[in-house]
């Protein structure tokens, strides 16, 4: 076979001098080092031309010049050519993605909205950022694929989305019975009185002990602030049966049992220094806070900061490089300033004294949106946000006992609008279910729904007006066919005038709709439960109320709470019972495999979207995060749930030239 070389495509590089080490074979690699850039030479084949007695392929040279890595492997195999990054700018990920190699030093400073004050998961709620020093048996798997689970984009952590931590692995020999296999090498901090001895199973049996109100601390109890500790209430004995066991037997079966002592709650599940609560009987004082996490407590100060620094002995390396063995964390100091006005943290942002500001929803947009413009090299990802609670129907009287007029109510809704102007876009226009947009295999995405139930949640004006006359509400004189009152609490978190767009839509379908504004949760919940309510009630019956450790690992109760016979009136808080949705999750309940548990409740969490119970409206808000440019390894990741919203920041990093060229 002979080779025509015909059709040369090459830039014009000029001021290079190149160094050209070629080992040209099959299979063999080719290498091609070039000061300050890189320059890759392959061969595509334009045509084969066959001639009596031999082919001619035809062939073209590509020469491709890709800046930033000072050294670039080509390995050629018959018909293609793979290029494999490795460099100290640039490395191919788990994934395959090309990106930046990770740098090590510097700080990153983030704000705190109030001062939790306090340092011991047993007297307090609101740790979140202390699991920087006190880890869980299971971390979030950072190594899934985005299109596996995207953590920036579907937060909660489930038992297919977790991988090890201070446990390795675990497994359930029987309903009752959960087994952690605890990690070896890892160290407490090398501080007093842990100084850095090995973490070991008693270890975790010491804190499930404290935690629960077993073995040594039968006598006082579980603890009383630690939240979701009822859903643990099942836990009989926890036992370390040697160094790197720990055995878990429960009174019945309940998923809870592995989530909530593995890695989802917060304060359960987060392992506390025994010396420590031994000598001082608890860890109310910063100083005496050890952990085995990637940063230690270094520096409080009340209502001003919390300074964290790198715990050198971190044991963790970065599963998105595995090939590396890169230690985290990258960062050397993590400072949190408490900043509770808004307009404080904005000023910090754009002065860059905070590395980074999260969190921010509505009525923050326009802020957002004004910092972009004077602050346009801040980077603004925007990040699934946290549902507002839904407007609920009262089901059981005129008119909304009809479904044709509780669908005609939604379809006057322009979602698209509001999320493109109120929101500014900064909103998802697609409806969803009870469940949370993050519970992966607990929902079905608006996109899979059928077409009938699509049909009931799109915006149609004028069907809605046709759905209302075949129901029987035609327009009086006054254009009005009729009026209802909508209790609007605001405690929990209405936003008066996104309602208010609400109202001029059904207005503009004949509805006429009175608002009753409700300053006291209280009252709004008393009249809930008395249905004292007119025709609406803004709830957090759609999902806000179903909260993650609900959909995705105990009992259902929440839902059952809001539409079953355990509701505020013993009925639901729609006037009436379901018996085909109390069925849904009766067998929802009883499941004890997982992947089938999820999809029953889809089934249950259609039905309830099919009957109109409740409206989609608002739509949900996104977070937006705003950084810094120089603020590396972060794609919004901290949208994801409760204390793990912390997690991210051991995969940070600083990129120091960037941040010193944009003279901070």
């Amino acid at each position: 076979m002979r080779k025509v070389f015909s059709v040369r495509v090459a830039p014009i590089i000029v001021g290079i001098t190149m160094l050209l080490v070629l080992t040209i074979g099959c299979g063999e690699t080719k290498t091609i080092e070039v000061p300050g850039e890189t320059v890759i030479v392959e061969k595509e084949v334009v045509k084969e031309v066959q001639v009596p007695g031999e082919t001619i392929v035809v062939e073209k040279e590509v020469i491709k010049t890709v800046e930033g890595p000072e050294r670039i492997v080509v390995k050629e195999v018959p018909g293609v050519t793979k290029v494999i990054t490795q460099t100290d700018r640039y490395a191919n990920n788990i994934w395959g993605v090309l990106v930046e190699m990770p740098q090590y030093g510097g700080s990153i400073a983030m704000p705190l909205e109030k001062d939790d004050g306090s340092f011991d998961p047993w007297l307090s709620d609101s740790l979140k950022h202390h699991s920087l020093v006190l880890e869980k048996p299971f971390h979030i798997d950072w190594s899934l694929s985005p299109g596996v689970h995207d953590w920036a984009m579907a937060g909660y952590p489930t038992a297919s989305t977790i991988s090890g931590g201070l446990a390795e692995s675990w497994e359930m020999p029987d309903g009752l019975t959960t087994i952690f296999n605890i990690r070896e090498g890892v160290k407490w901090q090398n501080k007093d009185p842990m100084n850095g001895r090995e973490f070991d199973a008693y270890d975790v049996e010491f804190t499930y002990h404290r935690n629960l109100g077993l073995g040594d601390f039968a006598e006082t109890g579980p603890s009383t602030k630690l939240p979701y500790i009822g859903n643990v209430s099942q836990v009989e004995s926890v036992e370390a049966t040697d160094k790197w066991t720990i055995e878990v037997k429960a009174s019945e079966f309940s998923f809870n049992t592995f989530d909530m002592l593995g890695f989802y709650s917060m304060g359960i599940s987060q392992m506390v220094p025994p010396e420590v609560i031994k000598n001082n009987g608890d860890m109310k004082d910063w100083r005496t806070m050890v952990g085995t996490g990637p940063f230690g407590l270094s520096d409080y100060v009340a209502d001003s900061h919390y300074t964290y620094e790198k715990n050198p002995d971190y044991w963790k390396h970065d599963p998105r490089h595995p090939e590396l063995k890169l230690s985290l964390p990258y960062v050397d100091q993590v400072k949190m300033y408490i900043m509770p006005d808004m307009t404080t943290r904005l000023a910090a942002t754009r002065t860059g004294k905070l590395t980074w500001l999260g969190g921010l929803s509505r009525p923050t947009i326009d802020q957002v949106n004004s910092i972009k413009r004077t602050n346009p090299d801040l980077v603004v990802r925007s990040v699934a946000g946290a549902p507002p609670g839904q407007p609920a129907f009262r089901v059981d009287r005129p008119p909304f006992d009809d479904i044709n007029v509780r669908v005609a109510m939604q379809k006057a809704l322009n979602l698209e609008e509001v999320s493109r102007v109120y929101y500014s876009g900064y909103a998802d226009k697609n409806p969803w279910g009870i469940a949370a947009a993050g519970a992966t295999g607990y929902v079905k995405p608006f996109a899979n729904w059928s077409e009938d139930t699509k049909w009931k949640y799109e915006y149609d004006p004028a069907a809605a007006e046709k759905l209302l006359d075949d129901a029987g509400y035609p327009r009086g004189a006054d254009g009005i066919r009729f009026t209802t009152g909508y209790d609007v609490i605001t405690p929990w978190g209405s936003d008066i005038d996104v309602i208010q767009i609400a109202v001029s839509y059904w207005e503009a379908i004949g509805v006429n709709v009175e608002l009753n504004v409700l300053s006291d949760a209280g009252v709004g919940w008393d009249r809930m439960k008395a249905m004292e309510y007119d025709g609406i009630t803004h709830c957090g019956c759609r999902h806000k109320n179903l909260d993650p450790v609900n959909a995705l690992n105990g009992r259902f109760h929440s839902v059952n709470g809001w539409v079953g016979p355990d509701g505020p009136q013993g009925a639901s808080v729609y006037g009436t019972i379901d018996s085909v949705f109390d069925a849904y999750i009766d067998e929802t309940n009883s499941s004890d495999d997982r992947v089938e548990r999820g999809k029953l409740f889809i089934k249950a969490d259609m039905y309830h979207v099919e009957q109109m119970w409740s409206l989609n409206y608002p739509p949900v808000v996104n977070a937006l995060n705003l950084h810094q440019q120089w603020l590396k390894g972060f794609r919004g990741e901290m949208g994801s749930s409760e204390d793990y919203w912390w997690e991210p920041i051991m995969y940070m990093w600083v990129d120091q030239d960037m941040k010193t060229k944009m003279g901070h």
